[in-house]
């Protein structure tokens, strides 16, 4: 007798899981349990109130996806920021690749060459 993987929403569930006597593989990101216990197993899973959303409304301002607290979305709440300046600041704080300064030119422009060699 084998055993069967046990796959969906079971984070609300696996107490039941657990109960019944699943094992958790954390390798698998599965629940393992007897086959003679897996369709017991999968109506428990099929039982598991559904997800929610990852967006839930609606910006006032622009009609973009929110969060559900959220009436208005980052971007028309903070009408100064691009994604483009965010990424300049994360290149700007990266290590130069060659050398591992944080000073040199290339750790503040990709395309340069190192100051160290």
């Amino acid at each position: 007798m084998g055993n069967a993987v046990i796959l969906g929403n079971t984070y609300p569930v696996r107490d039941k899981l657990k109960a019944l006597g699943a094992k958790w593989d954390a390798t698998a990101k599965a629940w393992i349990v007897s086959q003679d216990k897996a369709e017991k197993a999968r109506e428990i899973v099929a039982s598991a109130p559904k997800e929610k959303p990852e967006y839930t409304g609606k910006c006032l301002k622009c009609k973009g996806p929110v969060k559900a607290p959220y009436l208005v979305c980052y971007a028309c709440k903070n009408p100064g920021y691009s994604q483009t300046q965010s990424n300049r600041r994360r290149q700007a704080s990266d290590e130069c690749p060659q050398c591992g300064s944080r000073t040199c030119s290339r750790a503040w422009n990709h395309n340069d060459l190192c100051d160290e060699d």
